[in-house]
C-alpha cells in the first residue's frame, strides 16, 4: 500500500512538472507561439512597432501598442493556432471626420497579412503604397475614404477576394484602370467616387467574371453600358447610380445574337440588386424586366433605376420577379397604370413611381402587398386613387405600410384612411389642393410619428374645426394618444385661434413643431415649454402677441447634440424675413439653431 501510495505522489510530481514546462513552452514570444516560433513573431511585433512609427496619431488610437503580446494590441488579429497577425483593421470610427484619423506613410509590411482596412482615415493625397503588393497572403484590403490618390499599383495581384477603394482619387488612372483591376480575381470590386471617367466598353482577358458585387457608383462615367457587365455571371450586387450613363438599357443587347446568348446563359439571373438611378437612361425597359422575369431562380430583390429618362408602359411580366423587395422607378416618364400583376410581389417592401406620367389607374391587387412598409405615387396623373385606401377587411391586419406620401389635387383625403393603414408612422399630404375635412380615422394611427399637412391651399373647415377635432382625439380619448409623434408640420395653411395648450401636454416626444404661417392668435402657451425634446419651433407668420414667455429657455434640446440616432424629416423654416426649405436636415439642425430665427408680433 506504501509503494502505491508512493507511486501515486511520484505520478502526480510528474504531471505537475509536465504542466509547468507544458505553461513555459506557451509563453508567449509576441503574437502567442512558442519559443521555436518566437523569432518570427518577435519580428512581427518589431514590424508592427515601424508601422505605427510612421503614423500620425494625433488622438492616440494605437497607444495600446505596447508591450510583448502585440495580439492584445486594438486593431490586430492573430490566428487563433499560429499566432501570426493576420488582420490589421484600423478604420476610423469617426466617420465625420473631426478627429481621430490616423495619416502619414505606410512603410512597413506583415508577411501573412491577409486582411487590411485603413478606411476612413487621413493619408492627405499619398499614393497607394506599392508594398501592399508584397503582402502575398493579402485577400482583402479596404482604403475607402483614406484620401489616398495615384495609380492603382499592378502588385495587387494576391487580392482574391475584395478590393475598396472608394473615394480615392484614380482620376490619373482613368484610362486603364479597368485593366489593372481586372487581373484580380476578385469577388468584390468597390471603386464608388473615385474620379474616373472613363467605362471602357471592351473587357481585357479578365478574372473579373468572379464578381458577385460591384459597385462604380458617382463616378464620371460618359458612355453607354457597356456589354462586358452582361458577361459576369455571377454578379449579384450591381451600382452605377449617379453617373452620366445614356442611351437605352438595350444598347448592351447590341443585336438579337447577344439577346440570345444573354436568355440562354443567364447572365443577369444571379442578379439580387441593380442600381443605376440618376443616369440618363432613356426609352423602354420592357425587354429588360421581360429577360430578368424569365430566370428560373427569380433572384432579383432590388431594382433601382429612379432618376433616368425611362418611358412606356410597366409590363405584366413585372410580376414575375417574385422575390422583389424593393422597386424604385421614381422620376422617369412612364405612362399607363400599375399592371395587376403587381399583387402577385408578396415580398414587396417599397414601391416609389413617383414624379413619372402615369395616367391611368392604381390596382386593386396593390392591396396583397402584405409586407408593403413605403409606398410614393405622388405627381402623377392617376384616373382614381379609391381603391388605394377602399380595400376589403381581410387585408388589413397584416398590412405593413408606414409611409405614405400622396397627390391628391381638388380632392378629399380618403376617410379610412386611419382604418386602413393603420401602422403608418409617416404621412405626407403636403403640397395639396385639398377639398373636404380631415377624416377622423387619422386618430387611430397610434404609431405616428411624422405628419406633413402644409400648403393645403384649398382645405376647407380648417381653422377651430381643426383643432376641436384634434383634442377630441388627444384630450378626452384615453385609448388614443400621440406620445410617439415627433414631428407635426401644420405650417402654410389658414389654421386659425389660439395655439391649443395641449400640444405640450400630449405629444412629450416632438423634436419639430412647425406652425408658420397661419393665422394663430393670442399669447404661446406655457405648455409648449414643456417639450423638452423640441430642437426647432416655428411660430413666425402669425397673429400673435404678448410677450416670449421666459420659460422657453428651458428647452435645452436646442442647445445639445443630437446624438447618434440620425432623424430625417423635411421642414420650411422662416428665417429672419426669408423662407427657407430643410430637408432632411434634423441631425444637422444645432448648426441651424446657433443663429436663432426672429419671431415677430404685431404692434
Amino acid at each position: 500500500m506504501a509503494t502505491s501510495n508512493a507511486s501515486l505522489r511520484l505520478l502526480f510530481l510528474v504531471i505537475m512538472s509536465s504542466g509547468f514546462l507544458f505553461h513555459e513552452t506557451l509563453k508567449p514570444g509576441c503574437c502567442r507561439g512558442d519559443h521555436h516560433r518566437a523569432a518570427s513573431f518577435e519580428t512581427e511585433r518589431v514590424v508592427l512597432l515601424k508601422f505605427k512609427q510612421g503614423l500620425t496619431d494625433s488622438s492616440h488610437r494605437l497607444s495600446s501598442w505596447v508591450g510583448e503580446d502585440c495580439c492584445k494590441w486594438r486593431g490586430v488579429v492573430c490566428n487563433h493556432r499560429s499566432g501570426h497577425v493576420i488582420k490589421l483593421n484600423l478604420r476610423s470610427l469617426d466617420d465625420d471626420g473631426t478627429h481621430g484619423k490616423l495619416g502619414g506613410e505606410i512603410s512597413h509590411s506583415l508577411k501573412y497579412l491577409n486582411q487590411l482596412d485603413l478606411s476612413m482615415n487621413n493619408f492627405e493625397g499619398t499614393r497607394i503604397p506599392k508594398l501592399i503588393g508584397s503582402l502575398e497572403k493579402l485577400r482583402y484590403l479596404n482604403l475607402s475614404g483614406a484620401s489616398f490618390s495615384g495609380p492603382i499599383p499592378p502588385q495587387l495581384g494576391n487580392l482574391s477576394r475584395h478590393l475598396n477603394l472608394g473615394e480615392v482619387n484614380l482620376s490619373r488612372a482613368s484610362t486603364y484602370w479597368l485593366h489593372a483591376v481586372s487581373k484580380l480575381p476578385l469577388s468584390e470590386l468597390h471603386l464608388p467616387s473615385v474620379g474616373l471617367s472613363v467605362l471602357p466598353r471592351c473587357l481585357p482577358s479578365s478574372n473579373l467574371t468572379s464578381l458577385s458585387k460591384l459597385v462604380l457608383s458617382n463616378n464620371g462615367f460618359n458612355s453607354t453600358i457597356p456589354h462586358w457587365l452582361f458577361q459576369l455571371r455571377n454578379l449579384v450586387y450591381l451600382d452605377l447610380n449617379f453617373n452620366n450613363l445614356r442611351g437605352s438599357i438595350l444598347d448592351a443587347f447590341a443585336n438579337r445574337t447577344c439577346l440570345e446568348s444573354l436568355r440562354k446563359m443567364g447572365s443577369l439571373c444571379n442578379l439580387k440588386t441593380s442600381i443605376l438611378s440618376e443616369n440618363d437612361l432613356n426609352r423602354e425597359i420592357t425587354e429588360m424586366i421581360n429577360v430578368l422575369s424569365g430566370c428560373n431562380k427569380c433572384s432579383l430583390e432590388n431594382l433601382n433605376l429612379g432618376l433616368n429618362e425611362l418611358g412606356g408602359f410597366l409590363p405584366n411580366s413585372l410580376g414575375n420577379l417574385c422575390n422583389l423587395q424593393s422597386l424604385l422607378l421614381w422620376e422617369n416618364s412612364f405612362v399607363g397604370s400599375i399592371p395587376n400583376s403587381i399583387g402577385n410581389l408578396s415580398h414587396m417592401k417599397e414601391l416609389y413611381l413617383s414624379n413619372n406620367q402615369m395616367n391611368g389607374t392604381i390596382p386593386e391587387t396593390l392591396g396583397q402587398l402584405h409586407e408593403l412598409a413605403a409606398l410614393d405615387v405622388s405627381e402623377n396623373s392617376w384616373e382614381d386613387l379609391k381603391l388605394v385606401i377602399h380595400i376589403s377587411i381581410e387585408w388589413i391586419p397584416s398590412f405593413k405600410l408606414q409611409y405614405l406620401k400622396l397627390r391628391l389635387p381638388n380632392r378629399p383625403i380618403p376617410q379610412d384612411i386611419g382604418e386602413s393603414m393603420p401602422m403608418l408612422t409617416e404621412l405626407d399630404l403636403s403640397h395639396n389642393s385639398l377639398t373636404g375635412t380631415l377624416p377622423v380615422s387619422i386618430g387611430k394611427l397610434h404609431g405616428l410619428m411624422i405628419l406633413h399637412i402644409i400648403c393645403l391651399e384649398k382645405f376647407l373647415h380648417c381653422g377651430m374645426v381643426f383643432l376641436i377635432w384634434w383634442c377630441m382625439l388627444t384630450c378626452r380619448t384615453t385609448d388614443l394618444n400621440y406620445t410617439n409623434i415627433r414631428t407635426l408640420d401644420l405650417g402654410g395653411n389658414r389654421f386659425s385661434g389660439n395655439i391649443p395648450a395641449w400640444i405640450g401636454q400630449t405629444m412629450p416626444s416632438l423634436w419639430i413643431l412647425g406652425l408658420g404661417s397661419n393665422l394663430f392668435n393670442g399669447s404661446i402657451p406655457l405648455q409648449l415649454c414643456t417639450l423638452s425634446s423640441l430642437h426647432i419651433l416655428d411660430l413666425a407668420q402669425n397673429n400673435l402677441s404678448g410677450s416670449i414667455p421666459s420659460c422657453v429657455g428651458n428647452l435645452s434640446a436646442m442647445a445639445s447634440e443630437i446624438g447618434s440616432y440620425r432623424y430625417e424629416a423635411d421642414l420650411m423654416v422662416l428665417t429672419k424675413g426669408r423662407e427657407d426649405s430643410y430637408r432632411n436636415i434634423l441631425y444637422l439642425v444645432n448648426s441651424i439653431l446657433e443663429q436663432p430665427s426672429e419671431i415677430k408680433f404685431p404692434k
